[in-house]
């Protein structure tokens, strides 16, 4: 097999795992909605997540969307100095 071949194959295997893991992010993050609260900071974690995965592949104005909503709900019921508030602030100012 070419070195050609392999790398296609390579790329289409990556990217069907990022579909998969998107997939599974999207899930939990309406599972999380749905039974602890869209404003629980587990649910922000769940969402931060998924704007990490999305901003890994390019898609930098929906993760910054996620990671805004993260942000807002870090804020609010952790603090500003709270360290995930902290790494959400950090990923949304990656987005720009």
């Amino acid at each position: 097999m070419t070195a050609k071949r392999q790398n296609k194959r390579r790329n289409r295997f990556a990217q069907s795992n990022y579909e998969d893991a998107e997939s599974l992010f999207r899930r939990a993050l309406n599972v999380k909605e749905k039974i602890l609260d869209p404003e629980h900071p587990d649910t922000a974690l769940t969402a931060n997540n998924l704007g990490v995965l999305l901003q890994s592949v390019g898609r930098k104005e929906e993760a910054g969307e996620l990671f805004r909503r993260a942000l807002g709900v870090f804020e609010s019921k952790l603090g500003i100095v709270h360290p995930k508030t902290v790494m959400a602030r950090e990923n949304l100012v990656a987005t720009r």
